[in-house]
């Protein structure tokens, strides 16, 4: 709204107070409410039952996501949580003692990539998921209108599903065969 862009193309997760800030696109894509966690704790949070059922639970949250906020005081009033201004705190050392972070499992499957250590738990049953969408300038509804026919065309003809398959699932992924090397091929 300042006009510094016309848009931002990070997926930012719908929230229903957003119409009074800026405008949006249709969603794109959809962000699963998940947990991510040290490997060795998954089975603890595989449903919303085993997780109600912790004791002195602290969780990680984005501090930016009030919608996520407000969904995980409801589901898990149990628990405490703790603010984060980027996940990246959550796998420092030590992370404030945290057991889990609450963040959208899409993006948070990359985490994971970085840091192996943990692994990304969606509670069942009934996952949440909530669309993610581009920001555009309240004003500006051609650049909004053009975005959502670009949106629709890139859905139906498979451009989306096949950059979420191979981005967010890994799928096609192949690994790739070093180059010929004297030191490792020869002298192994």
């Amino acid at each position: 709204n300042a006009h510094s862009c016309d848009i931002v193309m990070s997926g930012f997760v719908l929230r229903p107070e957003m119409a009074a800030e800026v405008a949006f696109s249709n969603g794109f894509m959809d962000a699963t409410v998940a947990f991510i966690v040290k490997d060795h704790n998954r089975d603890i949070f595989k449903t919303w039952e085993k997780i109600r059922s912790q004791k002195d639970l602290k969780i990680g949250i984005p501090s930016n996501s009030h919608y996520y906020r407000t969904f995980a005081e409801k589901a898990l009033p149990q628990a405490k949580w703790v603010p984060l201004v980027s996940p990246r705190e959550f796998f420092k050392e030590g992370a404030k003692g945290l057991d889990a972070l609450l963040f959208p499992a899409e993006p948070g499957s990359a985490w994971t990539l970085i840091y192996p250590a943990y692994t990304v738990v969606v509670p069942l049953p009934n996952p949440l998921k909530i669309p993610m969408v581009y920001l555009m300038p309240k004003e500006n509804r051609q650049i909004v209108d053009f975005v959502n026919a670009w949106l629709e065309l890139k859905k139906m003809d498979g451009t989306i599903g096949t950059v979420f398959e191979h981005w967010i699932l890994g799928k096609g992924a192949a690994k790739k065969t070093p180059r010929w090397s004297i030191i490792r091929d020869v002298l192994h």
